[in-house]
Protein backbone atom coordinates (compact mmCIF):
# COMPACT_ATOMS: atom_id res chain seq x y z
CA UNK A 1 0.00 0.00 0.00
CA UNK A 2 1.42 3.29 -1.11
CA UNK A 3 -0.02 5.59 1.40
CA UNK A 4 1.38 9.83 1.79
CA UNK A 5 0.65 13.06 1.86
CA UNK A 6 2.35 16.47 -0.03
CA UNK A 7 2.00 19.67 1.08
CA UNK A 8 2.63 22.41 -0.78
CA UNK A 9 3.16 26.85 0.01
CA UNK A 10 2.36 29.33 -2.73
CA UNK A 11 1.07 32.06 -2.80
CA UNK A 12 -2.03 31.36 -5.33
CA UNK A 13 -3.27 28.22 -6.41
CA UNK A 14 -4.51 27.68 -10.14
CA UNK A 15 -7.31 24.96 -11.36
CA UNK A 16 -5.37 22.32 -13.68
CA UNK A 17 -8.60 22.67 -15.92
CA UNK A 18 -10.29 24.76 -18.54
CA UNK A 19 -11.05 27.39 -18.09
CA UNK A 20 -8.62 27.81 -15.28
CA UNK A 21 -9.64 29.64 -12.46
CA UNK A 22 -7.20 30.89 -10.13
CA UNK A 23 -6.61 32.52 -6.77
CA UNK A 24 -3.63 34.89 -5.49
CA UNK A 25 -3.68 35.23 -1.87
CA UNK A 26 -0.45 37.41 -1.53
CA UNK A 27 -1.26 40.72 -0.30
CA UNK A 28 -5.16 40.51 -0.92
CA UNK A 29 -7.69 41.22 1.51
CA UNK A 30 -9.03 38.98 4.00
CA UNK A 31 -11.18 36.64 2.69
CA UNK A 32 -11.80 37.44 -0.22
CA UNK A 33 -14.66 35.44 -1.97
CA UNK A 34 -12.85 32.56 -3.58
CA UNK A 35 -13.19 31.35 -7.14
CA UNK A 36 -13.77 27.66 -7.40
CA UNK A 37 -10.35 25.97 -7.70
CA UNK A 38 -10.87 22.62 -7.32
CA UNK A 39 -13.72 20.99 -9.26
CA UNK A 40 -11.56 20.19 -12.65
CA UNK A 41 -11.35 16.49 -13.53
CA UNK A 42 -6.87 16.39 -14.23
CA UNK A 43 -5.67 15.19 -11.06
CA UNK A 44 -2.40 14.52 -9.88
CA UNK A 45 -0.97 12.44 -7.02
CA UNK A 46 1.51 15.12 -5.78
CA UNK A 47 -0.75 18.40 -7.29
CA UNK A 48 -4.43 17.55 -6.98
CA UNK A 49 -6.78 18.90 -8.79
CA UNK A 50 -4.27 22.33 -8.62
CA UNK A 51 -0.90 23.73 -9.78
CA UNK A 52 0.83 26.57 -7.37
CA UNK A 53 1.41 29.90 -8.61
CA UNK A 54 4.81 31.40 -7.05
CA UNK A 55 5.52 28.77 -4.71
CA UNK A 56 7.65 29.47 -1.75
CA UNK A 57 8.67 28.90 1.98
CA UNK A 58 9.77 32.39 2.73
CA UNK A 59 7.85 35.99 2.39
CA UNK A 60 8.71 38.89 3.31
CA UNK A 61 6.08 41.18 4.37
CA UNK A 62 7.56 44.45 3.87
CA UNK A 63 4.41 47.02 2.65
CA UNK A 64 2.12 44.75 4.23
CA UNK A 65 -0.61 45.76 6.84
CA UNK A 66 -2.96 43.68 9.09
CA UNK A 67 -6.15 42.21 7.24
CA UNK A 68 -4.08 41.03 4.34
CA UNK A 69 -3.39 37.79 3.25
CA UNK A 70 0.14 36.27 2.80
CA UNK A 71 -0.15 32.77 1.30
CA UNK A 72 -1.92 29.24 1.03
CA UNK A 73 -0.93 25.76 2.03
CA UNK A 74 -2.01 22.44 0.29
CA UNK A 75 -2.21 19.23 1.38
CA UNK A 76 -2.79 16.42 -1.00
CA UNK A 77 -3.27 12.32 0.77
CA UNK A 78 -2.65 10.07 -2.07
CA UNK A 79 -3.42 5.87 -1.36
CA UNK A 80 -2.51 3.70 -3.98
CA UNK A 81 -3.38 -0.62 -3.86
CA UNK A 82 -0.12 -1.99 -5.03
CA UNK A 83 -0.65 -5.67 -3.53
CA UNK A 84 -2.85 -8.22 -4.22
CA UNK A 85 -6.17 -7.99 -2.88
CA UNK A 86 -8.42 -5.40 -1.98
CA UNK A 87 -7.30 -2.87 0.69
CA UNK A 88 -9.89 -1.05 2.75
CA UNK A 89 -9.24 2.55 3.67
CA UNK A 90 -10.62 3.56 7.08
CA UNK A 91 -8.11 6.59 8.45
CA UNK A 92 -8.75 10.42 9.80
CA UNK A 93 -7.29 13.03 8.20
CA UNK A 94 -5.99 15.93 9.28
CA UNK A 95 -4.55 19.85 8.41
CA UNK A 96 -3.74 22.80 10.30
CA UNK A 97 -1.94 25.75 10.44
CA UNK A 98 0.50 26.06 13.18
CA UNK A 99 2.87 29.01 14.63
CA UNK A 100 6.28 28.93 15.26
CA UNK A 101 6.11 27.00 18.76
CA UNK A 102 4.14 24.36 16.55
CA UNK A 103 0.85 25.37 18.52
CA UNK A 104 -2.22 25.33 16.44
CA UNK A 105 -4.06 28.51 14.99
CA UNK A 106 -6.48 26.18 12.75
CA UNK A 107 -7.54 23.89 11.58
CA UNK A 108 -8.17 23.17 7.29
CA UNK A 109 -9.61 19.65 8.42
CA UNK A 110 -9.61 17.73 11.56
CA UNK A 111 -9.85 14.44 12.03
CA UNK A 112 -12.15 13.80 9.03
CA UNK A 113 -13.23 10.06 8.29
CA UNK A 114 -11.65 8.87 5.06
CA UNK A 115 -13.18 5.80 3.81
CA UNK A 116 -12.50 4.00 0.73
CA UNK A 117 -11.82 0.25 -0.95
CA UNK A 118 -9.13 0.24 -3.36
CA UNK A 119 -8.86 -3.18 -5.45
CA UNK A 120 -5.85 -3.90 -6.40
CA UNK A 121 -4.11 -2.05 -8.78
CA UNK A 122 -6.57 1.16 -8.09
CA UNK A 123 -5.80 4.51 -6.51
CA UNK A 124 -7.82 7.62 -4.73
CA UNK A 125 -6.44 11.13 -3.85
CA UNK A 126 -8.32 13.99 -1.24
CA UNK A 127 -6.90 17.46 -0.63
CA UNK A 128 -7.75 20.41 1.46
CA UNK A 129 -5.94 23.85 1.37
CA UNK A 130 -5.67 27.12 4.19
CA UNK A 131 -4.61 30.17 3.68
CA UNK A 132 -2.52 32.10 6.22
CA UNK A 133 -2.45 36.29 6.46
CA UNK A 134 -1.44 38.90 9.52
CA UNK A 135 -3.59 39.23 11.98
CA UNK A 136 -3.02 38.93 16.28
CA UNK A 137 -4.85 35.36 15.58
CA UNK A 138 -2.98 34.28 12.59
CA UNK A 139 0.68 35.55 11.66
CA UNK A 140 1.82 38.35 14.37
CA UNK A 141 5.25 38.33 14.45
CA UNK A 142 8.91 37.01 12.55
CA UNK A 143 9.22 33.23 12.19
CA UNK A 144 9.10 30.28 10.49
CA UNK A 145 5.30 29.22 10.64
CA UNK A 146 3.84 25.34 9.11
CA UNK A 147 1.43 24.23 7.79
CA UNK A 148 1.19 20.10 8.60
CA UNK A 149 -0.83 17.28 7.75
CA UNK A 150 -1.00 13.21 8.19
CA UNK A 151 -3.57 10.66 8.94
CA UNK A 152 -3.82 8.53 12.18
CA UNK A 153 -6.27 5.04 11.14
CA UNK A 154 -6.00 2.26 7.97
CA UNK A 155 -3.24 3.03 6.69
CA UNK A 156 -1.08 5.96 9.27
CA UNK A 157 0.81 9.18 7.67
CA UNK A 158 3.18 10.31 9.81
CA UNK A 159 2.37 14.47 9.92
CA UNK A 160 3.92 16.25 7.13
CA UNK A 161 5.31 19.78 7.36
CA UNK A 162 5.46 22.74 5.15
CA UNK A 163 7.51 25.67 6.64
CA UNK A 164 6.52 29.14 5.96
CA UNK A 165 9.05 32.24 7.22
CA UNK A 166 7.82 35.20 7.79
CA UNK A 167 10.15 38.28 8.15
CA UNK A 168 8.76 42.10 8.58
CA UNK A 169 5.48 41.26 9.92
CA UNK A 170 3.52 44.36 10.57
CA UNK A 171 1.83 45.13 13.55
CA UNK A 172 -1.73 43.76 14.08
CA UNK A 173 -2.49 45.64 17.30
CA UNK A 174 -6.08 47.40 16.57
CA UNK A 175 -7.69 50.32 16.66
CA UNK A 176 -10.92 51.40 19.16
CA UNK A 177 -14.20 49.84 17.70
CA UNK A 178 -15.38 53.40 17.57
CA UNK A 179 -13.29 54.14 14.36
CA UNK A 180 -14.91 51.00 12.67
CA UNK A 181 -16.10 52.11 9.59
CA UNK A 182 -14.85 55.44 8.52
CA UNK A 183 -14.05 56.22 5.38
CA UNK A 184 -12.34 59.62 3.80
CA UNK A 185 -9.69 60.73 1.60
CA UNK A 186 -6.14 61.62 3.60
CA UNK A 187 -3.54 62.60 0.71
CA UNK A 188 -5.06 61.67 -2.67
CA UNK A 189 -5.60 58.16 -1.40
CA UNK A 190 -8.76 56.99 0.29
CA UNK A 191 -8.56 55.32 4.04
CA UNK A 192 -10.72 53.66 5.95
CA UNK A 193 -11.02 51.52 9.27
CA UNK A 194 -12.19 47.98 8.56
CA UNK A 195 -14.32 45.60 10.61
CA UNK A 196 -11.67 44.59 12.45
CA UNK A 197 -10.06 47.61 13.81
CA UNK A 198 -7.13 48.16 11.19
CA UNK A 199 -6.54 51.18 9.05
CA UNK A 200 -6.77 50.23 5.15
CA UNK A 201 -5.22 52.98 2.48
CA UNK A 202 -6.50 52.42 -1.12
CA UNK A 203 -3.89 54.03 -3.67
CA UNK A 204 -6.17 54.77 -5.98
CA UNK A 205 -6.28 54.97 -9.97
CA UNK A 206 -5.70 58.48 -11.62
CA UNK A 207 -8.34 59.06 -13.97
CA UNK A 208 -6.69 61.92 -15.60
CA UNK A 209 -10.23 64.16 -14.67
CA UNK A 210 -9.27 67.52 -12.75
CA UNK A 211 -12.44 67.68 -10.57
CA UNK A 212 -10.96 71.07 -8.83
CA UNK A 213 -9.43 71.55 -5.23
CA UNK A 214 -12.83 72.24 -3.96
CA UNK A 215 -14.33 69.10 -4.41
CA UNK A 216 -11.49 67.10 -2.12
CA UNK A 217 -12.86 64.59 0.13
CA UNK A 218 -15.32 64.21 -2.48
CA UNK A 219 -16.27 60.35 -2.98
CA UNK A 220 -18.88 58.73 -5.13
CA UNK A 221 -20.46 56.16 -7.45
CA UNK A 222 -20.34 55.62 -11.01
CA UNK A 223 -21.91 52.41 -12.35
CA UNK A 224 -20.22 50.20 -11.00
CA UNK A 225 -16.91 51.95 -9.75
CA UNK A 226 -16.49 54.26 -6.42
CA UNK A 227 -14.15 57.45 -7.76
CA UNK A 228 -13.16 59.67 -5.23
CA UNK A 229 -11.21 63.04 -5.32
CA UNK A 230 -7.62 63.28 -3.96
CA UNK A 231 -6.11 66.41 -2.22
CA UNK A 232 -4.89 67.24 -5.85
CA UNK A 233 -8.18 67.77 -7.31
CA UNK A 234 -7.86 64.68 -9.31
CA UNK A 235 -10.31 61.93 -9.47
CA UNK A 236 -9.48 58.56 -8.31
CA UNK A 237 -10.64 55.19 -8.92
CA UNK A 238 -9.63 51.43 -7.15
CA UNK A 239 -7.02 49.24 -8.48
CA UNK A 240 -10.25 46.99 -9.30
CA UNK A 241 -13.40 45.80 -7.96
CA UNK A 242 -15.28 42.40 -7.97
CA UNK A 243 -19.29 41.68 -8.44
CA UNK A 244 -19.37 39.41 -4.72
CA UNK A 245 -20.10 35.59 -5.74
CA UNK A 246 -19.69 32.80 -3.66
CA UNK A 247 -16.55 32.48 -1.46
CA UNK A 248 -15.83 28.59 -0.70
CA UNK A 249 -12.68 26.00 -1.70
CA UNK A 250 -15.34 24.12 -2.67
CA UNK A 251 -18.55 24.68 -5.04
CA UNK A 252 -21.47 26.00 -3.82
CA UNK A 253 -24.48 28.48 -4.75
CA UNK A 254 -24.27 31.63 -6.43
CA UNK A 255 -23.27 34.18 -3.69
CA UNK A 256 -24.27 36.97 -5.40
CA UNK A 257 -26.54 40.04 -3.98
CA UNK A 258 -29.05 42.14 -4.94
CA UNK A 259 -29.89 44.95 -3.10
CA UNK A 260 -32.43 46.86 -6.23
CA UNK A 261 -31.17 49.82 -7.77
CA UNK A 262 -33.02 51.58 -5.71
CA UNK A 263 -30.32 50.88 -3.13
CA UNK A 264 -27.44 52.11 -5.53
CA UNK A 265 -25.10 54.61 -4.56
CA UNK A 266 -24.73 53.26 -1.06
CA UNK A 267 -21.21 52.58 0.28
CA UNK A 268 -19.95 50.81 3.77
CA UNK A 269 -17.42 48.73 5.08
CA UNK A 270 -18.28 45.30 4.99
CA UNK A 271 -18.76 42.89 7.68
CA UNK A 272 -19.32 39.92 5.52
CA UNK A 273 -16.49 39.13 3.44
CA UNK A 274 -12.74 38.89 5.77
CA UNK A 275 -13.97 42.41 7.36
CA UNK A 276 -11.68 44.16 5.52
CA UNK A 277 -13.88 45.40 2.50
CA UNK A 278 -14.75 48.66 1.44
CA UNK A 279 -19.05 47.21 -0.14
CA UNK A 280 -20.97 49.29 -2.48
CA UNK A 281 -24.30 48.88 -3.98
CA UNK A 282 -23.51 49.60 -7.66
CA UNK A 283 -26.01 51.00 -10.55
CA UNK A 284 -27.20 47.70 -11.39
CA UNK A 285 -28.69 46.63 -8.04
CA UNK A 286 -25.83 44.22 -6.61
CA UNK A 287 -23.41 44.36 -4.28
CA UNK A 288 -19.49 45.21 -5.11
CA UNK A 289 -16.29 44.72 -3.00
CA UNK A 290 -12.91 46.72 -3.33
CA UNK A 291 -10.52 46.77 -0.84
CA UNK A 292 -6.13 48.29 -0.20
CA UNK A 293 -5.54 44.94 -1.24
CA UNK A 294 -4.44 43.11 -4.29
CA UNK A 295 -6.69 41.97 -6.96
CA UNK A 296 -6.53 38.05 -6.38
CA UNK A 297 -8.20 37.03 -9.81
Amino acid sequence: MIARVTISMSKGLVSKDSPYPSFNWWRSNFNMPVTYLFGGSTWDANEGNVNTISPATSFNLSGFTAGFEICVGNAVWYFENNGGSTYNVDTLLSARWADPSLNTIYWSIEDYRFQTSLPAGYWEGIERAGNIGVAGWEVNGNGTYHYRAGAVGTPNITSGDKPATMSNVPSTTQLSSLDRGAIWVEGDDLHYIVANKWEHTMVGTNTGVNAGTSKEGSFWLDGSVLHWVGEDGYVYTPQWEVKQFASSFSNSSNGAEYAGTSAAGTIWVDIQFGLTHIAYIAEDGYKYLTGAGDDPY
